[in-house]
Formats: structure tokens, C-alpha cells, sequence
């Protein structure tokens, strides 16, 4: 049976849509439906790949702060990003994510 598929959270994803997105399906036989889409779940394989990218980001993001030893809540900023690199070898990996000051 052939339909056609609307994407009615954003129509420029009609063809890829996103998770969470509400589509509708519309039937030759004039029945509709609307449903969410849902993304596959992530492999373990993937998860751990997310997660790395996530802490490298985080890494990253908070590199400018190492050499300013005045910037507010210092110690704390550089606890949090050895708990990042701490991260992938804990037990918590890749489900508890540390946590920013």
C-alpha cells in the first residue's frame, strides 16, 4: 500500500528525520496515522564512541581555562576535567557523564 510521509515537527527532514520528530502517514485508502519517530538505540560500540566525542568536546572546550590560575572556581574546573579523562576507565562509562562545577 502505498503512502506519503510528512515530517510535522520541520518538513526539511522529511526524508531524515530526527528523534522525537512527529510524522504523518497518509494512506491511498485515505487512512492517517501520526506517530513520533524514534531513532534505533545506539549499539554499545556507538554509545562509547558518543561518549568519547562528548568528553574530547568537553576537553576541548575547557582548555583556556588551564593556564589561568585567577579564573573563578579554578581547582574545581581542573578536578572536573581530570574526572573527564578519568572517565572512559570507571565504572560509570558511558552512562554517568561527570558533572560541570
Amino acid at each position: 500500500m502505498n503512502y506519503t510521509k510528512i515530517n510535522l515537527t520541520d518538513s526539511s527532514r522529511n526524508s531524515d528525520p530526527a528523534h522525537n520528530d512527529l510524522i504523518r502517514y497518509s494512506y491511498e485508502d485515505g487512512m492517517v496515522i501520526e506517530k513520533k519517530y524514534f531513532d534505533p538505540p545506539e549499539t554499545e560500540v556507538q554509545a562509547t564512541e558518543s561518549a568519547r566525542r562528548w568528553r574530547n568536546n568537553k576537553l576541548k572546550y575547557t582548555d583556556f581555562i588551564v593556564p589561568l590560575t585567577d579564573y573563578p572556581n579554578y581547582q574545581s574546573w581542573i578536578n572536573y576535567r581530570q574526572e573527564l579523562r578519568d572517565w572512559p576507565s570507571s565504572v560509570n562509562f558511558p552512562n554517568e557523564k561527570p558533572v560541570e562545577p
